[in-house]
């Protein structure tokens, strides 16, 4: 499947018919009627009705539609955005800030403006204290620092003031007796010693210089002219907050401190820099820009950039030039190839082409996409600034497009009133899906449900990925993971606990009324590998440690059928369900635990965009089996989204 064959299957949706699609593209008809028999060939589905007088799309057909106007379009805005990234108004840059810049606000203002004026510049900010700052820019961990200035000895960085604080308040702890005063004179503050930051820069040494002589000047004692230094801010306000000493802040930062009182001086102040660094090999357009903006914030922080400039949306109608028609899938396939492996010969070898012919797709594509992608370095092929942002929209594109078949069987399966519902062993689990499926099968609409197994932890990416339609999983205690619900809906269908051990049936402990823990210490614990999933399988064992429960797990296995023969083999015992004392599986008894309990249920899942009728329909008759089945499904947790209803649905099947 290449970029063409999608740009044809869009221009015949648009025109109608495959004549008026073939004149607009200047291209025969029968060459068009074959491209698009190949793709159809490729994705094993007919995307037009054979039977139609005019050009009228299948299900599947109106599917790879729509994701072809999002590859088509994806793929001009990434040349869009590796054009502008030349310009500096697209990419990524990290600031690296010490402590006052942030806490005085300037960052968090420096960021909204940048927001405002450079969408396309990702701004990631970093608190960094002075030494770790200045190792991180010429790591290139961050492209640029605003704190103070670096010593001689970094000598591949650069560095500017970026603004100059008066220094007229001091710092000390709220239980000092001086804590209530409204303002002070440095004399006060003699038997208080002076704590001070480690001299490490040129600024720390000019405060120093500025202040010591000062104190000498008013006669303080011995410790406040060689004061205790610290390495970093956060260090030297945690001994100020004890007690310990004082320090002087500008007004603005004295304010912000939690723990600490911010007094005025009336007879003493100094200046204080902040200083933009970054590194002098940073050629990035996007850093420079940041840099303009920086010097243009502290000089004019009340205006701002020119628009046109400055949004990305504006440049985009002078970058977007037409892309020539041999710009093609195989471009990016090949792009994302080199940027993998960093060698042209070793892609070629992955790709399966000659090393000529690969070069000459990179130098095509440059010229199409009109910057530099790629700079041969020390190490290979490297990326330039365009093409690292060119590479993560690469990715994206692929992605849809390599996600063109799964849908394409999504929808099939939508045409023919079929759906896949992915489903865990739970006696209730099963229960809800015979009753639902009964029950759809039943009417006249004959929406016929396929099962599969599938574990909980995967159902998610299963649904992303097409390959199944809905997911009955188990609801853990924990979350699965912090991302799985990111595009999906998730319902909860019925409550359950982890509270019995199951032990095979001629077990000598099969029979007891209860058991603690303790009670199988000696037997063999049969359980998943944490690899299936570490935040549960950790928060079993706190529990068996909690509980003083030594380990001795005889294996570990994935998937629960695996798990529950083992155990009814008579090679050790495992943990069951509250239901399992009703309906234990096979082989097994299920006994009560003393001292272990963990909530656990049954959830349905699926995507938030299903829009096929028959999925909807299988989702309400599930949700609705459940609340039949078990009165603590909540009403509010089986409400579908607005966007249809029961009886829409049945209208669209029937």
């Amino acid at each position: 499947m290449e970029l063409r064959h999608l740009r044809y299957l869009v221009a015949i949706a648009d025109a109608g018919t495959f004549v008026r699609a073939a004149e607009q593209l200047r291209i025969a008809q029968p060459s068009l009627t074959r491209q698009i028999h190949d793709l159809e060939k490729e994705l094993g589905v007919e995307l037009f009705d054979a039977r139609a007088r005019k050009a009228t799309l299948t299900p599947a057909g109106e599917a790879c539609v729509r994701l072809a106007r999002h590859v088509i379009q994806d793929t001009e805005q990434a040349v869009a955005r590796a054009r502008l990234s030349n310009s500096g108004v697209v990419g990524r840059c990290v600031i690296a800030s010490g402590p006052f810049p942030l806490l005085i606000g300037f960052v968090a203002q420096f960021v909204a403006r940048m927001r405002a004026q450079y969408p396309g510049i990702t701004l990631v900010v970093q608190e960094r204290s002075i030494h770790d700052q200045w190792d991180a820019l010429e790591r290139a961990d961050a492209d640029i620092g605003l704190g103070v200035s670096p010593p001689a000895s970094y000598m591949s960085l650069n560095s500017e003031t970026q603004y100059v604080l008066a220094m007229d308040h001091v710092l000390i702890a709220p239980t000092h007796f001086l804590a209530s005063r409204a303002s002070l004179e440095l004399a006060e503050l003699k038997a208080l010693p002076f704590l001070a930051l480690e001299r490490s820069s040129s600024d720390v040494d000019a405060m120093q210089d500025a202040l010591l002589p000062e104190l000498k000047r008013r006669n303080f004692p011995a410790m406040s002219l060689a004061p205790r230094q610290f390495p970093g801010v956060e260090s030297l306000l945690a001994h100020i907050r004890t007690g310990q000493g004082w320090a002087i802040a500008p007004a603005v930062f004295a304010k912000r401190l939690g723990g600490l009182v911010g007094i005025p001086l009336t007879d003493f102040q100094m200046p204080l820099r902040t200083i933009r660094i970054w590194r002098r090999a940073d050629k990035r357009p996007v850093t420079h820009t940041v840099l303009r903006e920086l010097r243009r914030f502290q000089e004019e922080p009340v205006q701002t950039a020119d628009a046109d400039s400055a949004n990305p949306a504006n440049q985009a109608a002078r970058h977007a030039e037409f892309v020539p028609a041999r710009f093609d899938l195989r471009h990016l396939r090949s792009f994302r190839a080199v940027a993998k492996y960093g060698s042209l010969g070793r892609a070629a070898e992955v790709m399966e082409v000659t090393q000529p012919a690969l070069s000459r797709q990179m130098r095509e594509l440059e010229y199409d996409v009109g910057v530099q992608l790629l700079e041969r370095g020390t190490r290979g092929m490297e990326l330039t600034a365009a093409g690292e942002v060119f590479l993560g929209d690469v990715q994206s594109v692929l992605a849809i497009v390599d996600h063109v078949p799964r849908e394409m069987r999504r929808a099939v399966r939508g045409s023919a009133l079929r759906c896949v519902v992915a489903l865990v062993p739970h006696p209730y689990a099963d229960r809800i899906l015979t009753r639902a499926m009964a029950d759809l099968e039943g009417r006249e609409s004959r929406v016929r449900m396929g099962v599969r197994a599938v574990m909980t932890p995967q159902q998610s990416e299963a649904l992303r990925a097409g390959d199944i339609d809905i997911g009955i999983g188990h609801a853990f205690p924990v979350p699965v993971r912090p991302r799985e619900s990111r595009g999906l809906i998730v319902q909860r269908l019925f409550d359950d606990r982890i509270c019995t051990a199951l032990l095979p049936v001629g077990h000598p402990l099969a029979n007891a009324a209860a058991l603690a823990l303790r009670d199988l210490e000696e037997v063999p614990f049969v359980w998943t590998s944490r690899d299936f999933f570490p935040a549960f399988y950790d928060s079993v064992f706190d529990q068996f440690g909690a509980a003083g429960m030594r380990r001795r797990i005889a294996g570990e296995y994935d998937g629960l059928t695996t798990i529950w023969t083992i155990a009814a083999q008579g090679l050790g015992w495992t943990l069951g369900w509250q239901s399992h004392r009703e309906e234990p599986p096979p082989g097994l008894r299920a006994v009560p635990l003393q001292d272990f309990s963990m909530e656990w249920g049954g959830e349905i899942v699926y995507r938030q965009d299903e829009s096929r009728a028959p999925v909807l329909a299988a989702i309400d008759a599930i949700i609705a089996h459940a609340r039949d089945l078990y009165h603590f499904v909540k009403p509010a947790d089986a409400t579908l989204p607005a966007r249809d209803t029961p009886d829409t649905r049945k209208a669209a099947i029937s």
